[in-house]
C-alpha cells in the first residue's frame, strides 16, 4: 500500500474528523454500555491477588460454538484479502508500483529487502490493520492464537513479494504480522463481547453489526457459517471494564501560544491483571487505551494497548505481584512529535494494602522496540515520511488511593530509537504525568493532571533536536 504523503498532520486529520470521532464516538459508548449491562456474566474487576476458580476452557474465546480448524478456508480467505486489497489499490493507483507480473515477482525475489518510504498512516496503521485481517481470519476458523500468528506472516509474505512492482519493505514484514496480530486479537475478542447469541430482532442485527465492523474477518465467518442469526445459549463472558473520560486540555500551558482542546477518552480492561491462574492464553487479560484532543484546527491523539503472553505471581522477601511478558502498540501524535512502536515488554506490577485506607498499585516494565517511527524535520531531506528504526523503552507508574475516594497517579514513559532508514539519528521520546482524581460517586471521578512530553534527537549530519511541550487536563472520568 503505497501512501506516499508529506505532511502526516493533515494525512491522519483527513480521516480522523471530528464529526467521524463524534459519530463513532456516540455509538462507541451506546454499544460499550448496552453488551456490558446485558452480558451474561455480570463480574466485577478483583482488585485483590486472592485466586478466583473458574472453569478450564480450552481457548479462552468460546461463544458456544465448536469449530473446526479450516486450513483451506483460512489460506482462501488470506490470498483472498490480498486479492480484494490490491484490486482497490489498482484501480486507484498512479504510480505503477501495482501493475505485476512475473518480471516483478521475479525481481522482488531477487533483490530482497529494503526500508520503505510509505507514509506514517499507512505503515503504522493500514498495514497492521491489513494483518489483523490475515490473522482474524485464522482465528475465526477455528485456530488459536499461536496456531493464527502463521497466517498473519504468510499473508503479508505474499502480498510484499507478488502484490507490488517493488521491493518487499522491512519494515511492512514486521508491523503488518506482529502489529496486525495484537490488534487482531483484541478486536477479535471484544467482537465476541458484543455478540449475544441468545438475542433476536433489531438488537441482534446492532450487536451483530457492530462485531462486524470492529472485527470484520470474524464477522464475513460467522455470515457464511450462519451464525448471525441462529438462536442459542451463550457461554462464558469474559469480566470486563470500561472508562469513559472528557474534559478540557490546555497545550502550551505556560507559553503565551497556549492551545485548548476538548478531550475524549476510552479505556477497556479485558480480564483481571492480577488473576494469573486464569490467563491461560495469550490476551486472556488486556488493557486497551485512546484519547483524542480536538480544536478546531488540530487533532492530537494517544493509542496504547497491551496484552499478557505469559505472566505468574511472583513474591521477593516481602514484595508479591505478577510479572509477566506482554506484546505493547503504543501511538502517540502530539504537538511536538509523532511517534509509534512495537515492543515485546517484560513487567512487574504490585499492589500492596499499606494501612485499611492506603493502597499502593505499582508497576515497572522494560521494552524491547522491534520497530519504531517518529516524524522528523530532516527526513524529507533524504526523501522520506519519517525516521524509522528499532529501540528500547522504559515504563515507570505509582497510583496511591487513598480511602477509595483519593488517587494520586505519576507515570513515566521513555523510548529510545536508533534510526535506520532516515537521517542517522537517535530519538529519545518521554511522557511524564502527575495526576489527582477525587470520586465524587462510585463511578464518577472528578481530576486534573499535568502532562510533560518531551524530545531529544542526536543527528550525525543535521543540528541535534530538543523540543518539550506541557499540557494540564482537567478532567470526568465514568467508570
Amino acid at each position: 500500500m503505497n501512501c506516499k504523503i508529506l505532511n502526516i498532520k493533515n494525512e491522519i486529520t483527513k480521516i480522523l474528523t471530528f464529526p467521524n470521532l463524534l459519530k463513532v464516538t456516540i455509538i462507541i459508548i451506546i454499544l460499550s454500555l448496552n453488551f456490558i449491562r446485558t452480558a451474561s456474566i455480570k463480574a466485577q474487576t478483583n482488585d485483590s491477588l486472592e485466586k478466583i476458580e473458574l472453569p478450564k476452557r480450552t481457548d479462552s474465546i468460546n461463544n458456544n460454538v465448536s469449530i473446526e480448524k479450516k486450513y483451506w478456508t483460512t489460506m482462501a480467505e488470506v490470498l483472498g484479502t490480498n486479492a480484494i486489497v490490491w484490486v482497490w489499490s489498482q484501480s486507484n493507483d498512479h504510480t505503477g508500483v501495482y501493475k505485476i507480473g512475473f518480471n516483478s515477482i521475479r525481481r522482488n525475489f531477487e533483490e530482497g529487502f529494503t526500508w520503505d518510504d510509505d507514509g506514517f498512516l499507512g505503515n503504522q496503521f493500514l498495514h497492521p490493520y491489513h494483518g489483523a485481517a490475515y490473522y482474524t481470519a485464522a482465528r475465526a476458523n477455528g485456530f488459536d492464537f499461536w496456531e493464527a500468528a502463521p497466517y498473519a506472516v504468510m499473508g503479508s509474505l505474499t502480498w510484499e513479494f507478488l502484490m507490488e512492482d517493488q521491493r518487499p519493505s522491512y519494515n511492512d514484514i514486521v508491523n503488518t504480522p506482529i502489529t496486525g496480530i495484537i490488534l487482531g486479537e483484541m478486536s477479535f475478542r471484544v467482537a465476541h463481547l458484543i455478540i449475544d447469541n441468545s438475542l433476536t430482532g433489531f438488537d441482534r442485527v446492532i450487536r451483530e453489526t457492530a462485531a462486524l465492523i470492529i472485527s470484520p474477518m470474524n464477522g464475513f465467518n460467522r455470515l457464511i457459517r450462519g451464525e448471525m442469526w441462529s438462536i442459542k445459549s451463550n457461554s462464558e463472558k469474559e469480566q470486563s471494564k470500561l472508562t469513559f473520560m472528557t474534559g478540557v486540555n490546555l497545550f502550551n500551558t505556560f507559553s503565551e501560544n497556549r492551545n485548548n482542546f476538548g478531550v475524549f477518552g476510552v479505556q477497556m480492561d479485558y480480564g483481571n491483571k492480577y488473576s494469573v491462574e486464569n490467563h491461560l492464553k495469550p490476551f486472556d487479560y488486556f488493557n486497551f487505551s485512546t484519547e483524542f484532543n480536538i480544536a478546531s484546527s488540530d487533532l492530537i491523539f494517544a493509542i496504547f494497548a497491551s496484552g499478557v503472553i505469559w505472566d505468574d505471581s511472583f513474591k521477593m522477601l516481602s514484595k508479591s505481584g505478577v510479572i509477566g511478558i506482554y506484546k505493547e502498540i503504543d501511538l502517540i501524535s502530539s504537538i511536538i512529535y509523532n511517534f509509534t512502536a512495537t515492543s515485546i515488554t517484560g513487567q512487574f506490577i504490585s499492589k500492596d494494602k499499606v494501612t485499611e485506607y492506603l493502597t499502593l498499585e505499582s508497576s515497572l516494565a522494560i521494552s524491547a522496540i522491534l520497530i519504531g517511527g517518529t516524524n522528523s524535520e530532516y527526513s524529507i531531506e533524504e526523501k522520506l515520511n519519517y525516521n524509522i528504526g528499532p529501540g528500547a523503552g522504559c515504563k515507570i507508574g505509582l497510583n496511591i488511593n487513598i480511602d477509595s475516594s483519593i488517587q494520586i497517579l505519576t507515570h513515566f514513559r521513555r523510548y529510545w530509537l536508533h534510526t535506520l532508514s532516515g537521517p542517522k539519528s537517535d530519538e529519545f521520546i518521554g511522557i511524564t504525568k502527575i495526576g489527582i482524581g477525587y470520586f465524587i460517586f462510585s463511578n464518577f471521578q472528578l481530576g486534573s493532571e499535568l502532562l510533560f512530553y518531551d524530545r531529544y534527537g542526536i543527528y550525525d549530519i543535521y543540528p541535534d533536536i530538543n523540543i518539550s511541550n506541557t499540557s494540564i487536563r482537567v478532567f470526568l472520568k465514568i467508570f
